[in-house]
């Protein structure tokens, strides 16, 4: 009886719990020459936005953008991305977020870690946060007894005195509508006829995408997130059809990797590598992208047609054999 009930008891003792897995290893930290960290305001309304800018300034060797994601708390807070620029034997990273408060009084906003990559191995950089206030929209420094209320306003009567109006455009827009899908009646009948004209080439239709961007000047109207997203676009869409891979279904990376599988003489992976990741990180990274570095990705897509252009045919040469057909890469949207 004593062996059945000490059984008993030790079926019935919790079992011992397991060891605490380890903490994360922590990176070291950086060491840049300066760091200046500072808010557009010091204090704001509830929900209006503050801009938080901290200037890094570094060896050209090392290269900071950000890393894990602030915080949550009493704040709203959204990166817009870090743009870098040399002079000399050093280079100034600048990295931008949006802030906004959602308390009143005053608010201590936590460390914001940056990841930097140095020579020395990949390193983190934690900047402190500053002290924001959060202000309401009735001054706190007046008495209850003072504040005066305005009465409502009295309400305001809508008169429509006749929908006669209203119908006559709702036919007239009925008109216009049917004598548009007759016209696009009458103009498929007309081509049905016809024979089709031929493709273009796509080195043709690529090299005018590039001239198209070219004389837009998109960059220099502010406007180089949309110049960078057609580019990556045309150049893609150019990319498949040189190699025979669905570029346009491709990410970055399965884009790279497709193109390692199978290598092409007439590309080099290093230059396209970087057009990549610059395309990337304008396009989702909202990196600014100023008139030079629009003019830097036109002259990429004009040195890929450079080295993929067809050699034009002889006059009475018989044309180049077809290339064998490729099947698509599979992959997710870029």
């Amino acid at each position: 009886m004593i062996g059945a009930g000490l059984a008993l008891l030790l079926a019935a003792s919790p079992a011992p719990a397991s060891p605490a897995a380890p903490p994360p290893a922590t990176l070291e930290q950086a060491s840049p020459r300066e760091v200046h960290s500072r808010t557009s305001a010091s204090s704001a309304r509830l929900g209006e936005p503050l801009e938080w800018t901290i200037e890094i300034k570094h060896p050209p060797a090392e290269r900071y953008q950000f890393g894990a994601p602030l915080a949550e708390g009493t704040w709203r807070a959204e990166p817009l991305g870090c743009t870098r620029v040399e002079a000399g034997a050093e280079a100034t990273t600048t990295c931008r977020l949006r802030l906004a408060l959602l308390s009143l009084g005053a608010v201590d906003l936590p460390l914001l870690s940056l990841s930097a990559t140095t020579p020395d191995g990949p390193r983190a950089l934690d900047v402190p946060g500053p002290r924001l206030t959060g202000n309401g929209v009735i001054d706190p420094a007046v008495p209850s007894d003072q504040l005066k209320l305005k009465d409502p306003a009295p309400p305001v009567p809508l008169i429509v005195p006749s929908w006669r109006l209203l119908w006559w455009a709702l036919g007239g827009l009925a008109l216009l509508l049917l004598g548009w899908r007759l016209w696009r009646w009458w103009r498929a009948r007309r081509r049905a006829g016809a024979a089709p004209p031929p493709p273009v080439p796509p080195e043709v239709r690529f090299a005018a995408r590039l001239d198209e961007l070219e004389v837009e000047r998109l960059g220099e109207q502010g406007r180089g997130r949309e110049h960078w997203f057609r580019l990556s676009e045309a150049v893609r869409d150019y990319l498949g059809a040189v190699t025979g891979l669905n570029a346009l279904e491709l990410t970055s990376f399965e884009l790279l990797e497709a193109l390692e599988r199978q290598p092409d003489p007439r590309l080099t992976l290093a230059p396209v590598r970087a057009f990549c990741e610059t395309s990337d990180l304008v396009k989702f990274a909202r990196l600014p992208a100023d008139g030079r570095a629009c003019a830097d990705g036109i002259a990429f897509g004009r040195e890929l047609l450079a080295r993929t252009r067809p050699a034009p045919v002889a006059a009475g040469a018989p044309p180049p054999p077809p290339a064998p057909a490729t099947p698509p890469a599979s992959g997710g949207p870029a």
